[in-house]
């Protein structure tokens, strides 16, 4: 039997120009196709991405649209060092779930 290593998801980050609390996160294909959803930290309720996101210390609003998650941080956050965890966040939940959103997600 062999191991066979899935590629490393690619997610680009992107700064917004009007706004510095905010920041895309874009990958290669849709989150979860035909879905979107916007969350704060009292919404995640059963959506693992929302879940693994806010369970980082700065993140404030969550809204994903096809391949884009835009991501609101709290006043005072670093985006240096929110970056690599969402995106590890962000990888993690879609290499383990077929609902990233929850399952039957789609809002706003």
């Amino acid at each position: 039997m062999s191991d066979v290593t899935q590629p490393r998801r690619r997610i680009r980050a992107q700064a917004s120009d009007r706004d510095p609390t905010a920041m895309r996160f874009l990958l290669d294909s849709d989150i979860q196709p035909g879905q979107s959803a916007c969350f704060t930290a009292a919404e995640a309720g059963s959506a693992p991405l929302a879940e693994a996101l806010f369970a980082i210390d700065g993140v404030a609003q969550v809204q994903v649209s096809g391949a884009s998650i835009h991501v609101r941080r709290v006043d005072g956050a670093d985006w240096a060092a929110l970056k690599p965890r969402i995106a590890e966040a962000i990888r993690t939940v879609l290499d383990t779930s077929d609902h990233p959103l929850g399952a039957a997600q789609a809002h706003r």
